[in-house]
């Protein structure tokens, strides 16, 4: 579920007001950007190209710039990373982006690895100014491109990565994991050489069990979950010819929910254009305790149960506010 966002009211959600108390009036309104730090591969890429895109229009992503790579510049964005296109595992590709007035940034990490001394670096940049937000993925090149130990590594690592996250970031950092989008059983990518083609078949089982693992790991540690594979497994018309990479009309389907998720987490007033009913229903779950939840329903609720309701009201998340 997800409502619908402008361009004004994304911007909104995402800019931060610092009040200075001179005495005992306020005498001056100060304003602080709010950095957005995205790491992830070419789809959690094209979320951040459609968040750049939703800055100044309400229309859907062109697919020629979902495609695009190592643009010198993308809609007013510059590559700060990466100069020629590779299939290697040391690909490298960082975008930065700020509106006009610089209020909002956003941050773009291409990761082949959830956690390596690359991403160790990139981290401790962040040290000393930290972003509000942290959006993470990572998954199919982990799986597929470092070997036959590459699902246990994975395992590691993403513990790895949650652990530096807690170390170098503020206790009001929010970080939300996205889960990995659906994979086709018959995937044509750029990821896929021909030393691996043999996972071609296996991949999508491997991605959700992936998800499964990493989902649970990232809610132990008290960030957010978006489960966007759970909310597009019936929506594959949506993804391209590849069997990897998604259109348009599903990229912002992907921000919206993105944009919701973080809403709710912080407290603002969502848009209202999505179901009526099912948003008011959304945005008071947000806010309910584990006794209320287990007052709605005429049986016993799991701790599983309990578990999915406070990774959706994001009560789990530091960053909340």
């Amino acid at each position: 579920m997800a409502d619908i966002f402008k361009p004004q009211e994304m911007l909104q959600l995402f800019r931060k007001k610092k009040i200075l108390v001179i005495g005992d009036s306020k005498m001056l309104r100060l304003f602080r950007n709010k950095k957005i730090l995205i790491f992830g591969g070419s789809n959690i890429r094209g979320l951040y190209k459609d968040l750049v895109w939703l800055t100044e229009s309400c229309s859907y992503i062109p697919q020629r710039h979902l495609k695009g790579k190592l643009e010198k510049s993308y809609h007013g964005d510059r590559l700060v990373e990466g100069e020629k296109a590779s299939r290697g595992r040391d690909y490298r590709e960082v975008r930065h982006f700020h509106t006009p007035d610089r209020l909002v940034e956003l941050h773009f990490v291409f990761c082949t690895r959830i956690y390596s001394p690359y991403m160790a670096e990139v981290l401790d940049r962040y040290r000393c100014e930290p972003p509000d937000l942290i959006v993470v993925n990572s998954c199919v090149w982990d799986i597929s491109r470092w070997g036959p130990r590459g699902v246990d590594d994975f395992k590691v690592n993403l513990r790895k990565f949650l652990e530096h996250v807690q170390s170098t970031m503020r206790a009001d950092t929010m970080l939300m994991w996205t889960t990995t989008m659906p994979v086709s059983s018959e995937p044509r990518g750029g990821f896929l050489i021909k030393q691996v083609e043999f996972l071609r078949h296996t991949l999508r089982f491997d991605v959700m069990e992936a998800n499964s693992f990493s989902a649970s790991l990232v809610r132990q540690f008290g960030y957010d979950v978006l489960d966007i594979h759970y909310h597009f497994r019936c929506l594959i018309h949506h993804r391209s010819r590849d069997g990897i990479h998604w259109q348009p009309q599903a990229v912002r389907g992907i921000t919206n929910m993105l944009l919701t998720h973080v809403a709710l987490a912080w407290n603002r007033i969502l848009p209202g254009r999505g179901p009526r009913r099912a948003l008011e229903r959304l945005s008071e779950e947000a806010h309910l305790t584990d006794e209320e939840v287990r007052e709605l329903v005429d049986f016993t609720i799991t701790e599983r149960e309990a578990t999915a309701a406070r990774m959706l009201r994001g009560d789990q998340a530091p960053g909340r506010r």
